[in-house]
């Protein structure tokens, strides 16, 4: 039993995603890009339905708050599966805003190099092939992207001792 035991631990150390980051984890299929963890879905969902599983994930749409963000979430998805993915991005209000955050989108990012007219029912999307954000109604579906915050591992402090940990080695 314990080597059953040691063999599970050393199987989820290894479907670990470090970043370079100090002591930041993305637990697989996650993988860690610009100090968050993303999954790339390729199931095809509607917005909504998307939204939902990622909070069944624990996380949710991606928002793309940062250019370590936009480059490295277009960066990775060019090298492995090209195409189109929802984001939390949509219209709410009037306005094109991060539905997972409440932060307003960037403006630079938009085909075209404009921002489209934030009309209700509207979400925005990937585009690997042009490298921006365009937008269509939320009822079509597409991949799409879940995010959530990197696990972190926590230092012991120095006052208080090092836990032991006694892993036995299979034979």
């Amino acid at each position: 039993m314990k080597a059953n035991f040691a063999h599970l631990v050393l199987a989820m150390m290894l479907s670990l995603s470090h970043s370079g980051e100090a002591n930041g984890f993305c637990v697989s299929p996650y993988v860690m890009i610009a100090g968050k963890c993303y999954n790339f879905h390729q199931d095809m969902q509607t917005w909504g339905r998307a939204e939902m599983v990622c909070a069944r994930e624990g996380g949710a749409l991606a928002s793309v708050l940062t250019n370590d963000q936009y480059n490295g979430l277009l960066s990775h998805i060019n090298a492995n599966y090209a195409g189109t993915y929802w984001t939390s991005g949509a219209s709410r209000g009037g306005r094109w805003i991060w539905v997972a955050n409440g932060n307003p989108m960037a403006t630079q990012w938009w085909g075209a190099n404009r921002v489209p007219p934030a009309n209700a029912g509207n979400c925005a999307y990937f585009c690997s092939f042009t490298l921006r954000y365009w937008s269509k109604s939320c009822t079509n579906s597409l991949r799409f992207i879940c995010e959530k915050d990197a696990m972190v591992i926590q230092e012991p402090d120095n006052e208080q001792e090092e836990p032991e940990f006694e892993f036995p080695i299979p034979q």
